[in-house]
Order: C-alpha cells, then sequence, then structure tokens
C-alpha cells in the first residue's frame, strides 16, 4: 500500500481459501494493485491516477460478487467489505490532496450511500462545504440528506441556518426550507408545521418577487392537503402582485383544468379586473383584487372534467381582456391545442374552445406565426370553402409578410382551389416581398405550371422564365439548373440552351447552373463539342480558382469527346491558375486521370 501498511493478506487468502481466484490470479491481482500504488506515491500523480485504481476495484468487486453467486457460498467473509474499504481510502486520499473537484465530491458520496457507510456521509458533507460552501445546491444535498436519510432535525436547523446566512438570495433554500417545514407534519402538530412553513413563505416573499418563484411554492404546498391555508395566501398575493403577469392566468386557468380549481363558477370573475359598474379600471384592478376574499374564489374540487374546461376558458378570456398581449393569447391558443390532442371526451366543447381562441387572437391581432397556420388548417379542415379562410390569409401575410410558410400556405390553398387569377396575385406579392427567401415559392409554383396545360398557363410560364433570370440571388441557383433540365426534357436542347444564355448573362457566377448544362450537353445522343465546350469553359472561367474538379472534368471532355491534344495545355492552365493550396491534390488527382483511374 502507498502509506506501507498492507492490509490484504486476509483479503487474498479468503480469495483462495473460497477459491474465488486461482493463485495465479491473485498475484496478478496483488501485482496490479502494487503499479497502482506505486503510480500514486509519486509527485506527479493526478487525479486520473485515483479513478483508474477506484475503476479497476469496482471491476474486481463485480467480479467477487458473480463468482460468489456461481459458486454458491453461503459461508461469511469479509472480501466485498475489504475491497469497498479500500475503494473509501481511495476517495479520501484523492479528496484531500483534490479538494476542488467538485464531481469528485458527489462521486464520492453516492460511493457512501451505495455501499451504506452511512455515517461518514455527514462529515463528507461537513468538508464539501469547507471547500464549496459558495455553492447553493451543495448545502441543499447536505440538508436533504440530513432530513429524508438521517432523520437529524437539530443538523438540518443547524444546516439551514448556515445556508440561508451564507445564501441570503438563494430561492432553491428557501423552496427546500419551504417544503421541509410542510413535511415536518409527520413529526409535530399540523398547526405547529404550519406555522413555520408560514413564517418561511412571509420571510421569501419579502426577498423574491419573481412570478416563477412563487408559482415553485405553490407547486410544493399543493401535494399538502393540510396546507389549504397557506395555499390560499400564496394565491392571494399572487394576484395581488402580478395582475399583469401573462404567467399569473395562465397557471391560474391550468390550475382550473387540472382540478385545483380557486374559482367558483358563480362568482363574476370579472371582478378580478373591473370596478363594480362593470368598467375596466387597469391598475385599479389591484383595489379590487385586494377586497376580493379567497374564500369568495373557492370552488369545490370535484368539478366534472366539462366544468373544469368552463372554468379554464373562463379565466382565459377574462385574462387577455386584462393583459391583451401576444403572450397571454400565445397561452391561451397553446392551452386549447393541448386541450384538443384528446378528444375521446368532450369533443365539440373543446374544438368551439380552440377556434374561439384563435378567432379572439385574430381579431386582436395577437396571432403568432405558427398560430396563423394551425388555424388556417383548422378552418380548411371544417369547411375547405369557408371565406374566413381568404380573409385570415389576407390577414396573416400582412402581419407576416416575410414568412415563407404562410405564404406557401396560401398558394397551396389557391392551387388546390384551381383559382389560377388569386395564385397569380399571390406569387407576385410573395416574390416581391421575399426576395431571395422566396426559392420555395418559385419551386412551386413552376411545379403548377408544369401541371398546367392551358395558354394561359403557357403564356406565364414564358414570363416565369424571363423573370428567373433575373434572379441573381445563390439561393436561386438549383431553380435555375433544375429549369435548365425540364426544358431539356420537355421541350428542346435549343430551347434549353437559349435560356442557359440569359441565366448566365445576369448571374454567371452559378456553378449548379454551368454544371447541369453540361451534363445535359454530354447526354445528347449526338454531342455538340463546341455547346459542350462553352459551358466548362464557363466554369473553368468563374471557379477554376477555387476547384479542381472543374479542371479535371473539362480534361476529360478534351480526351473522349473532344481534341486529346487540349489536354496537356489545359494541365498547364490548370497549374497557373489554381490556388497553390490547391496544387498537390489537383497533382495526385491528375496522377490518376493520367493512369485512366479518373
Amino acid at each position: 500500500m502507498a502509506d506501507g501498511i498492507d492490509r490484504s493478506v486476509p483479503e487474498y487468502e479468503q480469495m483462495r481459501t473460497l477459491k474465488l481466484f486461482s493463485d495465479e490470479e491473485i498475484l496478478k491481482i496483488k501485482k496490479t494493485r502494487e503499479n497502482f500504488d506505486y503510480k500514486l506515491s509519486q509527485p506527479s500523480r493526478g487525479i486520473k491516477d485515483f479513478v483508474e485504481y477506484i475503476k479497476y476495484e469496482r471491476g474486481l468487486m463485480a467480479t467477487t460478487k458473480e463468482r460468489i453467486k456461481q459458486n454458491k457460498i453461503t459461508t461469511n467473509h469479509s472480501i466485498l467489505i475489504q475491497i469497498a474499504d479500500r475503494m473509501k481510502k481511495l476517495y479520501a486520499n484523492a479528496l484531500s490532496k483534490f479538494t476542488n473537484n467538485i464531481r469528485f465530491w458527489d462521486e464520492y458520496i453516492k460511493f457512501l450511500q451505495t455501499f451504506k457507510y452511512t455515517k461518514d456521509i455527514s462529515s463528507a458533507f461537513d468538508r464539501i462545504l469547507q471547500f464549496h460552501s459558495e455553492k447553493p445546491e451543495v448545502w441543499i444535498r447536505a440538508i436533504v440528506w440530513e432530513y429524508k436519510e438521517n432523520f437529524n432535525d437539530e443538523r438540518v436547523k443547524s444546516l439551514l441556518l448556515r445556508a440561508q446566512q451564507r445564501h441570503p438570495e438563494s430561492q432553491k433554500l428557501y423552496l427546500t426550507f419551504f417544503k421541509i417545514e410542510l413535511e415536518n407534519k409527520r413529526k409535530s402538530e399540523e398547526l405547529e408545521a404550519l406555522q413555520h412553513a408560514d413564517i418561511v413563505y412571509s420571510s421569501s416573499k419579502k426577498k423574491f418577487t419573481n412570478i416563477d418563484f412563487f408559482i415553485e411554492m405553490l407547486n410544493i404546498v399543493d401535494k399538502f392537503s393540510y396546507a389549504s391555508s397557506i395555499q390560499q395566501n400564496i394565491l392571494d398575493d399572487m394576484r395581488e402582485m402580478f395582475p399583469r403577469e401573462e404567467l399569473l392566468w395562465h397557471t391560474l386557468a391550468q390550475r382550473e383544468l387540472s382540478g385545483l380549481s380557486t374559482v367558483d363558477c358563480t362568482v363574476d370573475f370579472t371582478g378580478l379586473i373591473k370596478s363594480e359598474d362593470g368598467v375596466n379600471k387597469g391598475e385599479d384592478s389591484k383595489v379590487n383584487l385586494k377586497k376580493l376574499k379567497i374564500e369568495d374564489l373557492s370552488a369545490p374540487a370535484q368539478h366534472t372534467l366539462r366544468k373544469r374546461i368552463e372554468l379554464c376558458i373562463q379565466i382565459y378570456e377574462e385574462a387577455v381582456k386584462l393583459v391583451n398581449t401576444n403572450k397571454m393569447w400565445n397561452y391561451y391558443i397553446d392551452a386549447m391545442l393541448e386541450l384538443n390532442s384528446d378528444l375521446s371526451t368532450q369533443s365539440s366543447m373543446k374544438r368551439f374552445a380552440l377556434k374561439k381562441a384563435f378567432e379572439g387572437a385574430n381579431a386582436s391581432n395577437h396571432m403568432s406565426e405558427d398560430h396563423y397556420l394551425q388555424y388556417i388548417e383548422l378552418l380548411y379542415t371544417n369547411n375547405p370553402k369557408d371565406d374566413n379562410i381568404e380573409k385570415v390569409f389576407q390577414k396573416a401575410t400582412k402581419i407576416f409578410e416575410s414568412s415563407v410558410r404562410i405564404w406557401l400556405l396560401c398558394m397551396r390553398y389557391y392551387i388546390q382551389d384551381n383559382n389560377f387569377k388569386k395564385l397569380q396575385d399571390v406569387f407576385k406579392t410573395a416574390k416581391f416581398l421575399l426576395g431571395p427567401k422566396g426559392s420555395e415559392l418559385w419551386q412551386l409554383y413552376l411545379i403548377y405550371l408544369k401541371s398546367c396545360r392551358s395558354s394561359e398557363a403557357h403564356a406565364e410560364f414564358e414570363r416565369y422564365i424571363n423573370e428567373l433570370s433575373r434572379q441573381t440571388f445563390a439561393t436561386f441557383n438549383v431553380l435555375k439548373a433544375q429549369m435548365l433540365e425540364l426544358l431539356a426534357t420537355t421541350v428542346n436542347m435549343k430551347k434549353a440552351r437559349k435560356t442557359y444564355g440569359s441565366f448566365i448573362k445576369n448571374h454567371p457566377v452559378c456553378y449548379e447552373v454551368h454544371e447541369m448544362m453540361a451534363e445535359l450537353e454530354a447526354k445528347q445522343m449526338i454531342r455538340d463539342p463546341e455547346s459542350e465546350r462553352y459551358c466548362l469553359e464557363m466554369l473553368i472561367l468563374n471557379f477554376g480558382k477555387t476547384r479542381t474538379d472543374v479542371w479535371l472534368r473539362y480534361m476529360r471532355f478534351e480526351r473522349y469527346a473532344g481534341e486529346p491534344k487540349n489536354v496537356s495545355k489545359l494541365h498547364k492552365s490548370a497549374l497557373a491558375t489554381l490556388k497553390p493550396e490547391l496544387l498537390d491534390d489537383f497533382s495526385a488527382l491528375y496522377n490518376f486521370f493520367s493512369n485512366g483511374v479518373v
């Protein structure tokens, strides 16, 4: 051993006596341990050396367990305990030297828990806190251990006090404290537990004013039916402190849906946001909230699903009147979409609720792009001839004029409706607004025009080609190449060559177009060397400095379909044109080409 004390003799004797390992295996185990011990005795030792040693001991323990099981050994022995003790000492030794490695500390705690070194865990946490007291999560782990596993109330109180002194602004620490006080009901009277939990809550709400903290508090107290008074206090405070927070209303509505009812349907809920005369007073709603008693908002816990849905919708409806924002409407619609994911019960009510939410968001101009797409899909599914679909499209494309998805859906709608005139108008507007982002719309329009046989569509197809030739954005390169292929296969090569000329006149630096045209020329039954050579020369002219493949392609053409004598000229030109860093790769490829491989 590294400390000079050999504690392994009994262990090896038991291995031999119980016939778990052969003499040769035991000798190998000794030798391996000696090698590890030697590494750990060196000044250059690192934490990796300890990790590898511990990993080896874990493997040895697994093997020992397996052989004990296989040999059906029932005799008392201490082999596994001795291996575990060795691992424990390795952890302790490592952590005395590498105190800053919090991950290794975590592994040590897990080890102690796994191998039932319960008495050592408290002191281990004390040591961690000596070096990592700046981490609230370490305090929380120690507190939870003492409370749930070690059942040491005095130590829990001590740690909580020290933790709060060290981290007075830690929300997680207060949440842990709050939960422990509520769980203490098992050890004390309900009233005492409630009083302690209420003190924690009262103290924390003075420190933290973000709604997420209160929601976390609410989620904790919901699990304790005896603590309804604190639950009511939290709900009251949330309503008073965050009347214009979207998350407040979303939380209240979701609680109704989950059966955690806080609103009686016989109560006029608009009292939360309106004065007695029914007029919305905006900020004055805080005053109304203060006057409203929580008991007046308590509803029976046994609400039916239908009633829960009604109350949920009621809250969302009132919420969007007070907090008329995109975020609030998004919460509302998302909740109704989730509700509609299961239509096995109350399907009509759920569909109506979703439709109502969509209509309200659309009318208030607070609909997101995704929700517009879903709304239109809903309208179309219900009735493809619904006049509202066009109206919604008009509004959506005005609000989200740069949305490719909305314009695409709009075009598909008119394609399905076979309304060529409306489709033309939509495409004309969309291509102007989208610019370089509109290539998908051009693609869809081309597919449609290909399927039409009318003279009007034919004329539009010619205009389409002319307009496409004027597009200089790189996003249109693939579409232009596809157009050349379409013309070559459905019209003739003469038309394709003419279109190719117009394409490269306006935008010559277009690899896909030159490459496609060269490929089309090469596929002709009777190849036109001059036309094909022109495409290859354009590739060289525009990409000869940065691409070796264009040179190899040109040379293959000259060797097999053009003038073989030109190959050497092209080789010299390539060496003079390509960037220096590409010359080695090009020379290697040229050697393959010369030998007929490429």
